[in-house]
């Protein structure tokens, strides 16, 4: 290994960054890689592969072989607030390969008694984040239930990027959390990638089921992660959000998949959360069908409405609405996401969109789950006029078989195909119909 190489190997650890170092074994020349350098083609895509699963792997490029050796910083998850729920939660991260710090200043709670073996910080958060600083492999668990602890922990993980943020409480709790931190300054994009109710909802009620359902979370989130920073806004996708379907399918008694709620917040406006915890351009949500009851579901959310009149026409109409939509058409690329999807996480958005940066807007990016095509697209800006021209029940599909463009497909898993077109469908998936 070149010198120069171990000592930029040597820093990138001691700075917590991901570095990849590519070796062609036939010649023996190599090139190291930061998770922020652009990574293009087919060499890119395994280097992202590489920087996301930390394995280090052979791989042939254009005939040639190469040795992709990785260094990704360990996760780690830093919990504020020495509760029952961190002891269990100390225990269970370090069975699946998390590091883990407890902060809590407060003194009957941060006793070594209770977390024998844990690294334990009896000091403020302020005090002990300055010494232990955040990054984008550090998980966020603020569960001490006091907001002069867990406020500033979470403001300062939403700022850094941490690859997760989860806050205990429940939904009134939350709501007052958001309006304090909304005077912080924060926008409706970052507060919407706080996770709360924290955890995967399992049914959990005691403190050791809380823990196991935080770490699943965690977990997930992990494997999701996107390789870009997270940015307060980016100026090149606009995401148009499909949300005017009669729903056909739910039956005769009126009730609408996109305001079923699950977790407590309806269909559409935690899509909507998600799209825009992405840090899109823009985010426009195309209404149709009961319009009134839509835009009542994402009030305070920082997001556009445009009504179709001629939803009942198909697709096609509200995409060319959602196009049409005050400086949309100056975007590099349009992301088409249905607003019925409960799956679709901003982790996979995030992926999408850093697949579309990587091929520098020239190439269409699609969802697919097992290698076949799902949804949502990112169309790039060259099909925008393809666009206008749709008609009838026709999406992003036809585009993609007939532009003539590259297609990039990212592997997001099932969250890909899960719709919920009928009560079936919405219940099975774990929502609750509502009106």
């Amino acid at each position: 290994m070149r010198l120069d190489h171990l000592r930029a190997i040597n820093t990138a650890r001691a700075e917590r960054r991901a570095v990849a170092l590519v070796t062609d074994l036939e010649d023996g020349t190599s090139r190291l890689f930061t998770e922020t350098d652009p990574m293009e083609g087919a060499l890119g895509a395994a280097l992202r592969t590489a920087l996301l699963s930390g394995k280090s792997a052979v791989i042939d490029i254009e005939g040639r072989s190469l040795f992709v050796q990785v260094h990704v910083p360990s996760p780690r998850i830093i919990v504020i607030g020495a509760v029952r729920v961190s002891q269990s939660l100390a225990v269970m991260a370090k069975l699946a390969g998390f590091d883990l710090t407890v902060i809590d200043p407060r003194a009957d709670f941060a006793t070594p008694e209770r977390f024998t073996d844990i690294d334990l910080v009896a000091s403020r958060p302020a005090a002990a984040l300055a010494e232990r600083p955040l990054d984008a492999y550090t998980a966020l668990v603020a569960v001490s239930h006091d907001p002069a602890l867990d406020d500033l922990p979470i403001i300062a993980a939403l700022k850094t990027g941490c690859f997760y943020v989860g806050a205990l409480g429940s939904r009134k709790t939350h709501a007052k959390r958001l309006e304090r931190l909304r005077t912080e300054g924060l926008a409706e994009a970052d507060l919407a990638r706080i996770r709360a109710p924290i955890g995967l909802d399992i049914g959990a009620t005691t403190p050791a089921e809380i823990a196991v359902a935080i770490l699943a979370e965690i977990v997930q989130a992990w494997h999701r992660r996107s390789l870009e920073p997270v940015q307060t806004q980016d100026g090149s996708i606009g995401i148009v959000l499909l949300a005017a379907g009669r729903a056909s399918r739910m039956g005769t008694d009126g009730r609408h998949k996109l305001l079923a709620e699950f977790d407590g917040i309806p269909l559409v406006r935690r899509v909507a959360q998600s799209a825009l915890a992405a840090n899109p351009a823009q985010l426009v949500v195309v209404t149709g069908h009961r319009k009134p009851d839509i835009e009542t579901a994402l009030v305070g959310l920082d997001l556009q409405t445009m009504h179709n009149p001629t939803f009942a026409e198909g697709m096609a109409s509200s995409l060319v609405t959602g196009l049409s939509a005050e400086g949309m058409a100056e975007r590099e690329g349009l992301m088409v996401l249905l607003a019925d999807m409960p799956g679709i996480t901003t982790a996979d958005l995030k992926a999408l969109i850093g697949a579309f940066r990587a091929a520098r807007g020239q190439a269409i990016v699609r969802a697919v789950s097992n290698g076949k095509r799902g949804n949502p697209v990112i169309l790039p800006r060259a099909a925008f006029p393809e666009i206008l021209k749709l008609r009838g029940d026709i999406g992003a599909r036809d585009i993609i078989e007939t532009s003539g463009l590259a297609v990039i497909d990212v592997e997001i898993g099932a969250a890909a195909h899960l719709d919920v077109d009928t009560p079936e469908a919405v219940i099975a998936a774990g929502g609750i119909l509502k009106a």
